[in-house]
């Protein structure tokens, strides 16, 4: 039967976010040794306004952005530092930057010469590992774990350390929900259809808008904020800072994973929305280069993103319709 399917889906945003990828893909993806980015973008109560799951729809029906499971590297300290400041830590607490050893395993800092201690907020800033790892430590994964749980991540491990450097694996989906939960402090539940009807208007389906819950109060809310906005205007995700209502984190996996997860804010409240950026190849023996960290490919596609997205009119979800053959190739597999 013909149905009209009502969605978040925006057109503007999907368009943006397609010429942000292939610009890049084209650009860079010899340079660096990519073959798949995925990308989401959501409004701040979870509405999915624009998606990819691939670089090639016609080439693999895999949806990258909501079926692949990686591991979100650095991308995942926003949860580590959340708990740490959760359990009575301050911003500007100063913690040891230097080597660590725990059993067999050393966690090494990317591009980092040791100060000896630094602050909180720079051990978040410039993605210190050996910081975290200590604030891991002190404060205990079960701290970690509740704290993840609460923003959607659910399989965090009680029982390994390395839990603090993003070794969790997310979809891209999951971990950009828990980013939009740092907009206003709430629990994020992802979603696409508003309405499904027959032309002659019978409702087939509507959706129902859940309990809001907060789960962040004020105080550890912008605390979180100020982390993830340091971050964008003079850290690991400086690339993004086009202008300051942008915050978020990188994220490095090795060579097999590069990440960029965070949100836009703008005063005008309605215009605010969450994005993730996944870059990588499908098959994890087949390396990127070396310096292909959350902060470059990732962090650029954001930053154009971001851009290109503060000259589009005003979003309005209730009038978004969407022809079935494009629906399908949005949102294939979403659940």
């Amino acid at each position: 039967i013909d149905i009209i399917v009502v969605t978040t889906f925006d057109e503007q945003k999907q368009s943006i976010a397609e010429e942000a990828i292939d610009f890049y893909y084209k650009s860079e993806k010899d340079n660096y040794k990519f073959s798949q980015i995925s990308f989401i973008c959501m409004d701040r109560d979870g509405a999915i306004q624009a998606m990819m799951g691939g670089t090639d729809y016609t080439a693999t029906q895999f949806n990258r952005a909501t079926q692949a499971q990686r591991f979100p590297g650095s991308a995942f300290k926003i949860f580590v530092y959340g708990a740490a400041l959760d359990c009575g830590y301050q911003l500007y607490d100063q913690i040891s930057d230097g080597r660590i050893s725990i059993g067999s395993w050393h966690p090494k800092n990317f591009g980092w010469k040791s100060k000896g201690s630094i602050s909180l907020i720079d051990g978040f800033t410039y993605s210190v590992n050996t910081v975290c790892v200590r604030l891991a430590q002190s404060i205990g994964l079960k701290h970690i774990a509740s704290f993840a749980r609460k923003l959607g991540i659910t399989n965090v491990s009680e029982h390994d350390l390395s839990v603090a450097l993003g070794t969790t694996p997310v979809t891209l989906k999951e971990i950009t929900a828990a980013y939009a939960s740092f907009i206003d402090g709430y629990a994020i539940w992802p979603y696409c259809i508003i309405e499904i009807r027959k032309k002659d208007g019978e409702i087939l389906y509507s959706r129902e808008e859940p309990e809001s819950i907060k789960v962040l109060d004020e105080e550890l809310l912008n605390n979180c904020r100020e982390l993830l906005h340091s971050v964008v205007q003079r850290g690991t995700g400086r690339a993004t800072k086009v202008n300051n209502d942008i915050y978020g984190k990188t994220g490095t996996n090795g060579e097999t994973d590069a990440w960029f997860v965070g949100f836009y804010d703008p005063e005008d409240e309605d215009q605010g929305c969450a994005i993730g950026v996944w870059v990588g190849n499908d098959i994890l023996s087949e390396k990127m280069t070396k310096n292909s960290t959350g902060g470059r490919i990732p962090a650029r596609i954001a930053a154009r993103f971001f851009k290109n997205i503060t000259n589009i009119k005003k979003y309005t979800k209730s009038n978004n319709t969407i022809d079935q053959k494009r629906l399908g190739a949005l949102i294939d597999n979403l659940d």
